[in-house]
């Protein structure tokens, strides 16, 4: 009995070690899913002109 308690003890501690590991890789991918914010205000080149802008 006392080696079935020290093994899930152990598995206990080994589960909560992969929960927390899995918590910090689902945040890492969260930061790489995310689009990066824009430095400036600047209208990017490939960015077509719209239909209704008057001619110069």
């Amino acid at each position: 009995m006392k080696n079935v308690a020290r093994t899930h003890a152990l598995l206990s501690v080994r589960l909560a070690t992969n929960e927390q590991r899995v918590a910090q890789f689902a945040k890492e991918l969260q930061k790489l899913s995310v689009p990066p914010s824009p430095a400036t205000q600047d209208v990017p080149a490939s960015m077509p002109e719209p239909q209704n802008a008057p001619e110069p």
